[in-house]
């Protein structure tokens, strides 16, 4: 009984969303019937069936990362810039594929930015002011 009223409420949800979205195509003059609506539905659709892997996916990676970075932490006797080179790409990045992704309009990444090193402390020009 209990799933037949949630079939019914996420399918008057459904509906109910549907309205207000053919009242706007109408609105800008752009007909149900040229595909807009069934290419975004798809796509829409796409996307949250490839989020039902690709998340899971996500976090595997970030968990192991974020395992992997610790160990490194502790074994280099606390370097947060080793550690931080194994956090940053792997907790970081895209964890949710969004429509717009899948058709190319926005980036996605898998992974994120490694930490960008440290300048290298050798001879600067300010330092010539102390040679003198």
């Amino acid at each position: 009984m209990w799933r037949l009223v949630c079939v019914v409420v996420v399918s008057l949800a459904f509906l109910e969303g549907a309205a207000p979205a053919h009242a706007d195509l109408q609105k800008a003059g752009a007909s149900a019937d040229d595909g807009s609506f069934w290419k975004d539905a798809g796509v829409g659709a796409g996307a949250a069936l490839t989020n039902v892997l690709y998340i899971p996916t996500k976090l595997v990676y970030a968990a192991v990362g974020s395992l992997v970075g610790g160990l490194a932490y502790v074994v280099t006797l606390g370097s947060t810039e080793t550690a931080n080179a194994i956090w940053e790409p792997t907790l970081g990045g895209t964890y949710v594929l969004t429509p717009r992704m899948l058709t190319g309009e926005q980036k996605l990444h898998f992974n994120g930015q490694p930490p960008v090193p440290a300048e290298d402390p050798s001879f600067k020009e300010s330092d010539a002011e102390w040679a003198e």
